[in-house]
């Protein structure tokens, strides 16, 4: 899934620790909802947050610097959330396995690749 919205002034360079944070956050609650509002539209009910943060990093590759949250749910689904700005937009990708999630080969990192203009893994 991918999604573009105005980077509203934002520019790569302003890509902070904080930012990092704030969008681990952000993701790691969107997926909560959804996934919670998914269920109960289903009629299972749920207990706590289902899905749960791996940690939140950077990537820098060529000129581009690319936020990444990890994420894992249940049934050991892997999930990745990758933001980064490219000209005045800012895009984010979501990855999603059934089990462990490269975000730098195969559909993942073709769509990474695709979609901010860069070459991940080979």
């Amino acid at each position: 899934m991918v999604s573009r919205q105005s980077a509203e002034g934002v520019t790569k360079e302003q890509l902070s620790l904080v930012f990092l944070r704030n969008f681990e956050r952000y993701a790691l609650n969107q997926a909560n909802e959804k996934f919670g509002r998914s269920l109960r539209d289903n009629g299972i009910g749920l207990n706590g947050r289902a899905i749960r943060s791996k940690g939140a990093v950077y990537l820098e590759v060529s000129s581009q610097k690319l936020a990444i949250v990890r994420m894992t749910g249940p049934a050991g689904i892997e999930l990745a959330e990758i933001v980064g700005i490219k000209g005045d937009e800012l895009i984010r990708v979501l990855c999603m396995s059934p089990g462990s999630l490269v975000v730098t080969h195969g559909p993942c990192g073709q769509r990474i690749g695709q979609e901010f203009g860069i070459r991940l893994g080979d």
